[in-house]
């Protein structure tokens, strides 16, 4: 699977593939943010759309709210980011989510959030007992050998 900051498990075999940065997600028609980067404040005055409860995006996003005393309008929840871009394309409100993480470039850019600073890096993970089958060490080669960039 591919997991963003995993805990450590001996049982693991991983492989980090990217390390990347939370940033918003906006409309490039319906330009809601003021510029190349912007503030969790001023994001806040949108409505926030995020992944499902319990994600590490959700946790990230409600824990820095939290912190700062910010309370944005609404905050929408949704099961994929494709879901997630249609609802950003469709003027509903602002993304957050981690930086490349869509194959969805027409009508979407991405906006470096000053207050989301650190860095979080995505592993491939598999059990060590299945790493070794034919059908993932494939696939783990590849995942390695492509360019996933990086901050």
């Amino acid at each position: 699977g591919l997991i963003t900051d995993p805990p450590q498990n001996d049982e693991w075999e991983r492989h980090r593939l990217m390390k990347t940065r939370y940033v918003a997600y906006q409309s490039s028609v319906e330009k809601r943010l003021s510029g190349p980067t912007t503030s969790l404040a001023e994001l806040a005055t949108h409505s926030l759309i995020l992944p499902e409860k319990g994600s590490l995006t959700q946790k990230v996003v409600q824990m820095k709210l939290r912190e700062m005393s910010i309370k944005p309008p609404r905050i929408i929840n949704m099961t994929t980011f494709p879901l997630m871009c249609e609802a950003v394309l469709q003027g509903i409100g602002v993304a957050v989510f981690l930086r490349q993480s869509s194959l969805i470039k027409d009508g979407i850019l991405e906006v470096e959030v000053d207050d989301f600073d650190q860095i979080h890096e995505t592993w491939l993970v598999a059990p060590k007992d299945k790493a070794k089958l034919r059908l993932i060490s494939e696939f783990s080669s590849i995942a390695v050998s492509a360019n996933w960039g990086s901050v």
